[in-house]
């Protein structure tokens, strides 16, 4: 139970610290998560993805809140899967 709320309010805060990048990562995420890399190599993936974007929408975010955005999408994506 606990963690369905903090999943539902994680996914309520992340829009307001990165904005429309949080679908992006989220999309990005899902979309690696059964790519048949390792963990690290899905994550560097991902994060090369989100700051291509941001740079394509000039979106001036830092790495510190796209890996903790990358690490939110990772948690959603797994509790909506089962994994």
């Amino acid at each position: 139970m606990w963690k369905t709320i903090a999943l539902t309010l994680l996914n309520r805060a992340m829009p307001l610290l990165i904005g429309e990048i949080w679908q992006f990562i989220q999309d990005s995420v899902a979309t690696y998560e059964n790519a048949g890399l390792t963990g690290a190599q899905k994550r560097e993936a991902v994060l090369q993805d989100a700051q291509a974007h941001c740079i394509r929408v000039g979106a001036a975010i830092s790495d510190s809140l796209i890996n903790l955005g990358i690490e939110s999408a990772v948690q959603l994506v797994r509790s909506r899967t089962g994994a």
